[in-house]
């Protein structure tokens, strides 16, 4: 392939049909694609008693080009996205993707999900664990050792 095939080939490509939003949000091409993982991944998915929340590197060495570009020395691949992610530990598949935003963020879009009950990490974890079906009870066990700590 020729590289002004490939150039053309790279402008048309896209994630999303929504137009950009009035303000910044670095992550605004991805959301809906993550969005629509998640909920299909919930629709036909049950994880087996076993799970595995990670938080994997996406690899990516141009800090330019990459939205949530980061460097996390514990990593194997420091520099990168990271994301939070659920998998089944039996069969191997993700099934939640979760953006590491941190202050990124954009202000308008308001508080994540579950963020306003005991913190920002009950959150995630409520948020990484709500297509489960044990999601209530894991959910007060999860508070209660938080709310110990």
């Amino acid at each position: 392939m020729s590289k002004s095939r490939f150039d053309v080939i790279m402008s048309c490509l896209r994630f999303t049909r929504k137009a950009p939003p009035a303000f910044r949000d670095k992550f605004w091409q991805v959301r809906d694609m993550i969005a629509a993982f998640n909920a299909n991944m919930a629709a036909f998915f049950v994880s087996g008693w076993t799970i595995c929340l990670d938080e994997p590197m996406s690899i990516w060495h141009n800090h330019w080009t990459c939205p949530e570009w980061i460097y996390c020395p514990r990593k194997p691949h420091p520099y990168g996205s990271e994301y939070h992610t659920t998998c089944c530990a039996l069969s191997g598949i993700m099934f939640v993707i979760k953006l590491v935003e941190g202050k990124d963020r954009p202000r308008e879009i308001g508080l994540q999900e579950f963020d306003n009950l005991s913190g920002k990490m009950v959150g995630l974890l409520l948020r990484m664990l709500a297509i489960l079906q044990l999601a209530s009870m894991l959910s007060c066990i999860i508070v209660s050792v938080c709310l110990r700590d």
